[in-house]
């Protein structure tokens, strides 16, 4: 956005008007600047007497009639800068007007979490001298004898909506009405706590995501359906050609065609032959019920990704599925818990990829980090995930040679996504074996490229990519490799488990060829 103003911009509200008095000269509108003076001196008024509420209310309700006849008597020329304004104006008296004339409502529903096709009661308590209360209710929703009957066909709650408007009740609402000095006025207060439709049919599935690498055997996926609804209702998936399902106890065994192409596959879930949708419900004594909404569906990532035939030791951190995606790839992984971290359970295995922030999460692998280099020097392949320099980094101890993280993070990251990426050593090993990295490998990726890049490090390592955000200089530290002694050290800045999470190729493809033997 670009603003300009008349002389110096040294406050928020240069170039604005202040008070309602100035509203007209700003909007060039003078046929309304004597309404919005009364208003403007009425407002005074009703602030000057506070704590004198019958005066409070009844400067108020002077400050809405003069805003409402301002409002009346706006030329065409000057509404779309005075309309909006007086409307909130309108909306914060109506409320000063209901409080100082002591009116306090309170409105509950028996449930705050309701389906389609639903009845709950509804009660409503009025202090303060009498009011005009109603309730407003959603398109379609019906009010009777203290019940609110929600229609079969209500939309689920958005309750993270695109639009904020202060003062403005989301419906089901009370509608209060009061009149001061003959001057009427209704605000829309919410309920005391504010309901949540979920869809009239929902399911979640777990695995929502799976992978299927035509280059390994497996073509099933055991998927779980839970929390349907209707409990009564029939849930079946929406299948590809040449896709199958078959009942398994708690849900579906879905299995590709053998020859599967290469792609995205989404599987949308039924239930009693119409779409589901998932609920992620949030529910905590300090706020209102709320429920995010999202598509039932179990979307498949069909590739076909050469594997290394390794054993790998995964160490997780627990702020990663890394291990989870490689067993999905097809590769052999054991995870390797703390008392697994000592020379002998090195030597069964070829690899070892530490998860991200484990260095912090699992202080008995800071301590093994000795029989770790000894297993690197005797032929062992460590990858490490990316590391914030506070997670128990210490560019001197942890990795096999020095080599240091950088900080903070908005100096030593990629953040576009899109950035381009080159191969600083395009023949290297783990840019082509057992798979060709390509241009391809780094397309459709999903958020950032990577973060926490190294900041600088031993000779022994040797940076292969190269990439930056717009109009910046060029990083190096996104993904460096050192042979040390028989063995090899690789160290990923990039984002890559992420990466996995969203179903993106080349990053099965890079990591498979991380993983691979020296």
């Amino acid at each position: 956005m670009r603003s300009e103003v008349d002389g110096p911009d040294n406050e928020l509200t240069d170039g604005l008007p202040a008070t309602l008095a100035d509203l007209a000269e700003f909007a060039g509108a003078p046929e309304i600047a004597d309404h919005l003076e009364m208003a403007q001196s009425a407002c005074e008024a009703a602030f000057a007497a506070f704590p004198d509420m019958n005066r409070v209310a009844l400067q108020a309700a002077m400050a809405l009639k003069a805003v409402r006849a301002a409002r009346d008597a706006c030329p065409d020329r000057a509404r779309g800068e005075v309309h909006h304004r007086l409307a909130a104006k309108e909306i914060q008296l109506s409320h000063v007007m209901r409080i100082a004339s002591g009116v306090s409502v309170r409105a509950t529903l028996e449930r705050d979490v309701l389906r389609p096709g639903e009845e709950v009661a509804l009660s409503i308590e009025t202090t303060g001298p009498v009011a005009e209360v109603t309730p407003v209710l959603p398109e379609g929703w019906r009010h009777s004898d203290g019940v609110v009957h929600v229609p079969a066909g209500a939309q689920s709650t958005v309750c993270y909506p695109a639009v904020y408007r202060p003062g403005v009740a989301r419906l089901p609402a009370i509608r209060v009405g009061v009149t001061v000095g003959g001057v009427s006025s209704e605000t829309l207060l919410p309920l005391e706590r504010a309901p949540v439709v979920l869809p009239a049919r929902s399911a979640t599935l777990s695995p929502d995501r799976a992978l299927i690498n035509a280059a390994a055997e497996t073509r099933q996926i055991d998927l779980r359906i839970s929390d349907v609804f209707p409990h009564s209702g029939q849930a079946a998936l929406a299948l590809p050609s040449g896709w199958s399902a078959e009942p398994v106890a708690g849900g579906l065994r879905v299995e590709a065609p053998q020859d599967v192409a290469s792609g995205l596959c989404s599987l949308p879930l039924q239930i009693d032959g119409a779409h589901a949708e998932t609920v992620n419900r949030i529910a905590y004594p300090h706020i209102d019920a709320r429920a995010r909404t999202f598509p039932a569906q179990l979307s498949v990532r069909v590739l076909d990704v050469a594997l290394p035939d390794v054993r790998i030791g995964y160490i997780g951190g627990g702020n990663d599925r890394v291990g989870h995606w490689l067993r999905a790839l097809g590769l052999d992984v054991t995870d390797l818990a703390d008392n697994d971290l000592t020379a002998d359970s090195l030597r069964s295995v070829d690899t070892v990829v530490v998860g991200i922030f484990a260095m912090r999460a699992r202080p008995a692998l800071k301590d093994a980090m000795p029989q770790v280099k000894a297993w690197v020097e005797a032929g062992g392949n460590l990858v490490t995930l990316y590391h914030r320099p506070w997670d128990d980094w210490d560019p001197e101890k942890v990795p096999p040679r020095r080599l240091e993280i950088g900080k903070p993070s908005l100096r030593w990251r990629v953040t576009d996504e899109n950035a381009e990426v080159t191969h600083l050593v395009p023949s290297h090993p783990l840019l082509n074996t057992p798979n060709r990295i390509t241009d391809e490998d780094w397309k459709g990726w999903h958020k950032e490229r990577g973060l926490y890049f190294a900041k600088s490090w031993d000779e022994a390592y040797e940076p292969l990519l190269s990439m930056a955000d717009p109009d910046e200089a060029a990083h190096e530290g996104a993904l460096l490799s050192a042979r040390i002694g028989k063995g090899r050290h690789t160290h990923v800045a990039l984002i890559l488990h992420h990466q996995m999470e969203k179903l993106v190729p080349g990053a099965f493809r890079l990591m498979a060829n991380l993983v691979a033997r020296p």
